[in-house]
């Protein structure tokens, strides 16, 4: 049997591979290669991060329930949901740009942070999550491919281009995407995934 050394940990930023000693009190681990923060020493609190999630979450079901986007031409106006993108494309037989798009814009990033917010509120309230372990790696695992960043920056670009034939009105769910992305992305900065199963708020020993 091999015995897997955790401290050996993976950097998000550049991939590069190092081994991770124990971090002194009030210090911070950084990457050797592109200085990016790797663990913090101390438990902060999980309001701030657990806030921001149940937030972004909230946002995202806006965004998905509301109209994105409403083109007027010719005296005609068509409101366009989030997920009309992808459908769009499915209709015109771009079948696997189609699910790449839903995937990384609109589920990815659900599913990533509805499993955040259900681990917070579970450690928050002292108790271990089900599936501790698989779904943290879950977590970490979906963070590559949600890219609801990228996905508000295609719609820039289509908007721009699109308005010069004609007249796009943002609606409520664009402004709630947008906010999403925002409120996520401040969560993110504030919560460290790898740091979640050494909590003093859990009492149970360890996780599946």
């Amino acid at each position: 049997m091999v015995k897997i050394d955790h401290s050996v940990v993976r950097c998000t930023s550049c991939d590069g591979w190092q081994q991770l000693p124990p971090v002194p009190p009030s210090h911070r681990a950084r990457c050797y290669r592109c200085r990016a923060l790797l663990q913090r020493s101390k438990h902060p609190s999980l309001d701030v991060p657990l806030a921001l999630s149940l937030a972004a979450l909230i946002a995202l079901a806006i965004a998905n329930g509301t109209p994105f986007l409403s083109l007027e031409y010719a005296g005609i106006r068509q409101s366009n949901f989030l997920v009309t993108g992808a459908m769009a494309l499915w209709q015109d037989d771009h079948f696997f740009l189609s699910l790449l798009v839903a995937f990384t814009g609109i589920l990815a990033p659900a599913t990533q942070i509805s499993l955040v917010c259900y681990l917070l509120l579970s450690i928050r309230r002292g108790r271990l999550p089900w599936k501790f372990g698989r779904t943290l790696r879950l977590v970490t695992a979906l963070g590559p491919w949600s890219m609801a960043g990228v996905y508000l920056i295609g719609v820039f670009v289509a908007s721009a281009k699109l308005g010069q034939f004609a007249a796009l009105v943002e609606g409520t769910g664009f402004y709630a995407f947008v906010a999403m992305v925002l409120l996520w992305t401040a969560s993110s900065a504030t919560l460290d995934p790898r740091a979640l199963g050494r909590r003093p708020e859990l009492n149970a020993g360890g996780a599946p």
